[in-house]
């Protein structure tokens, strides 16, 4: 992992939505196959391609948001996941996944993160931004705090 890897995000506003599942479009595939790193947001379902690694974090209900971030198989070994949020005070989705390169000691973190609208309809959950745009700050900063350590 000597160079940075290409990354590449996408709101691609649902992965299977009427026309079919997306992932099955050559033509999707062959723009993110062109990336290590691919951070796609409104995903609403599983996206899976073939030679990646799929870290999902996927809304329980309503229509929209879900985060996935897909990895190059041949980065595996440089990364681990950090983090999938999961937290009910909030309505984000959030996937953190730490790369590290032992050669350059350099860490780096890949924050996929969607969070919805004010005006977004999710049962039971409160879109509200101030406290979703300070869940993202307070996980970012205390992904500084953590130590250079090796995956």
């Amino acid at each position: 992992m000597d160079n940075v890897p290409s990354i590449i995000t996408w709101n691609i506003a649902n992965a299977s939505g009427i026309l079919g599942q997306k992932s099955d479009d050559p033509e999707f595939t062959k723009i993110l196959l062109t990336h290590k790193i691919v951070c796609l947001q409104e995903t609403v379902s599983e996206v899976n391609i073939e030679g990646y690694k799929a870290f999902s974090n996927l809304r329980k209900q309503g229509k929209g948001g879900g985060v996935t971030t897909l990895i190059s198989n041949d980065l595996l070994h440089h990364c681990k996941l950090i983090k999938l949020h999961n937290d009910k005070t909030t309505s984000a989705n959030l996937v953190v996944v730490k790369f590290y390169n032992p050669a350059t000691k350099i860490r780096t973190f890949v924050v996929n993160c969607y969070i919805p609208p004010s005006n977004s309809v999710t049962k039971g959950l409160k879109h509200d931004s101030s406290q979703n745009f300070d869940y993202l700050h307070t996980t970012i900063s205390r992904l500084r705090e953590q130590p250079d350590d090796e995956i």
